[in-house]
């Protein structure tokens, strides 16, 4: 358990500007948490392109208004 907040938030500020993540560092990191996400349930997956024909009459329709 953290004691000295102040200390922590010290340490978190410093430590985050020393430990810069180049470009596929950041990008493997952001696959690995959306995998975990997905694994755990707190994510669904689904088809991005479901619905969308649906979508597009709608907006068609609506412009001609």
């Amino acid at each position: 358990m953290i004691k000295d907040l102040k200390l922590w938030e010290e340490f978190e500020i410093e430590w985050t500007k020393s430990s810069k993540l180049n470009f596929d560092d950041s990008f493997r990191l952001f696959e690995e948490m959306q995998q975990i996400a997905i694994s755990t349930g707190y994510f669904q997956q689904k088809d991005l392109l479901s619905g969308l024909a649906e979508k597009v009459e709608f907006v068609k329709r609506m412009q001609k208004r």
